[in-house]
């Protein structure tokens, strides 16, 4: 399926991984934009990183999620948000000890 980021840039994501990865995505009824794509209110820099905590790693990024330690302080926390607002656990809890 495609989600598409409020600068209008779609990202073509599994909606098995969406699903399992996530307790808080919105209905996908409720906000597709055609039959294909769903809305987001969030720009497709935070989004492409989100996204990242959803889909398995695979073996040439050595299983490894990506490093929130890297992230600029005004995109980590728009990340973090976007990770609790949609209940995505695998990446809030990389972002809360970071946080202390």
């Amino acid at each position: 399926m495609n989600v598409v980021s409020s600068d209008g840039v779609v990202f073509k994501v599994s909606r098995k991984y969406l699903e399992a990865a996530t307790a808080g995505f919105p209905s996908f009824e409720a906000v597709l934009v055609d039959q294909q794509s769903v809305a987001l209110q969030e720009p497709s820099e935070v989004l492409e990183l989100l996204f990242q905590f959803m889909h398995p790693r695979s073996e040439d990024q050595q299983f490894r999620q990506t490093s929130v330690m890297e992230i600029s302080p005004n995109l980590f926390f728009e990340v973090a948000e976007a990770a609790e607002k949609y209940l995505m656990f695998g990446a809030v809890n990389l972002f809360v000890p970071r946080m202390h």
